[in-house]
């Protein structure tokens, strides 16, 4: 996960502003506002799966020209090592896809 300074200032302010009573634990208050602050970060691939953009090590193009017909893929490398293809067909948008991924993690893929 990346901390931001924005993540540490609401950390902070939460941690040092706690107000509820001393069985409270102030780093799970702190730990909480940080993530309520986040937005959700999950990005729907497809039906069935749904990935988190903060995972993604890269995102490439696979366009092959084949005999018998061509495929335009987005192939996506997660942090893990697992990938995932996406075929860009009638039922998935994969360039749609990318553009979520691209704005979810600020453009740096």
């Amino acid at each position: 996960m990346n901390v931001t300074e924005r993540d540490i200032a609401i950390f902070r302010a939460a941690f040092y502003n706690n107000t509820g009573d001393e069985t409270d634990d102030p780093i799970e208050i702190g730990l909480r506002a940080v993530f309520a602050a986040r937005p959700s970060c999950f990005v729907r691939i497809d039906a069935e799966r749904q990935i988190n953009p903060a995972d993604v090590s890269a995102m490439v193009w696979d366009r092959r020209f084949y005999m018998n017909g061509s495929a335009t893929t987005l192939v996506i490398t997660m942090r893990d090592g697992s990938v995932h293809r996406l075929e860009n067909d009638a039922w998935t948008d994969a360039f749609a896809i990318e553009q979520k991924i691209q704005a979810a993690v600020g453009g740096v893929l």
